[in-house]
């Protein structure tokens, strides 16, 4: 028994690692790139017309954000969020960025399959997850309580870890949704001659450590972080 316990938090703590150094991963090697200016000489808003004419995806929109490193694409709105460093300068890092996004919005423009479930489940699991915490502590509260009427504490823990199994599902869908992403992002950029050989490893580096960001992604729906920790207290303190 003893063993086992031991061997169960050798393995939390390692995910626990991954967890925090791939976040730190990304942002070192981001600040790396995001100084050195690209030879295509494009910054982030020239690059994005570029596609647009390329791909034809005339109906896109485009919002900034002065958050660092929130770059998204969002399919309600067939919207493109860059955030103000990306806009403005032409560095190495703006073109990972703009053709990672740009590759979300062909995947919509092409109704890529898994885009489009993972889109729907991503809908779904915004009001399902807010039901995963309070559905828990309810089902704890009714245990203590010695209230099994019904078996309701037990529904209210079952329906929970589903609630929380089907997040993690969503999260392991994002993976290859998201390499998908970036093989188009390598791609468009060789496809357009925008980049040399040398430009083309730094893009790697960058799309591979931000790969490492949605596998901590995955972790952080089945282990409870530090983060996640403060989050449930702030919300417990909400309720």
């Amino acid at each position: 028994m003893l063993n086992l316990i031991f061997i169960i938090a050798v393995v939390l703590l390692a995910l626990v690692f991954i967890v925090l150094t791939s976040r730190s991963k990304i942002f070192r090697v981001y600040e790396k790139y995001s100084t050195v200016r690209n030879t295509c000489g494009m910054d982030g808003e020239e690059l994005s017309n570029y596609y647009m004419n390329k791909y034809k995806l005339y109906d896109m929109e485009f919002a900034r954000t002065s958050r660092s490193i929130a770059d998204c694409y969002v399919p309600s709105q067939k919207m493109l969020v860059l955030s103000d460093e990306t806009v403005d300068h032409d560095s190495i890092a703006t073109l990972a960025i703009v053709s990672h996004e740009f590759g979300h919005a062909l995947q919509h423009n092409e109704r890529y399959p898994l885009f489009i479930v993972t889109n729907a489940l991503q809908r779904i699991t915004r009001l399902t997850n807010a039901l995963i915490l309070p559905l828990f502590i309810a089902g704890i509260i009714m245990y203590w309580c010695n209230f099994h009427t019904y078996s309701i504490d037990m529904t209210c823990l079952i329906m929970s870890a589903v609630l929380l199994g089907f997040n993690i599902l969503l999260k392991i869908m994002t993976i290859p949704l998201e390499v998908n992403a970036s093989n188009r992002a390598r791609h468009m950029l060789v496809d357009g001659e925008l980049v040399t050989k040398k430009e083309m490893r730094a893009i790697r580096s960058l799309l591979s450590a931000a790969a490492m960001t949605y596998l901590a992604g995955l972790l952080d729906g089945i282990i409870i972080t530090p983060n996640k920790i403060r989050g449930w207290f702030q919300k417990f303190k909400e309720m």
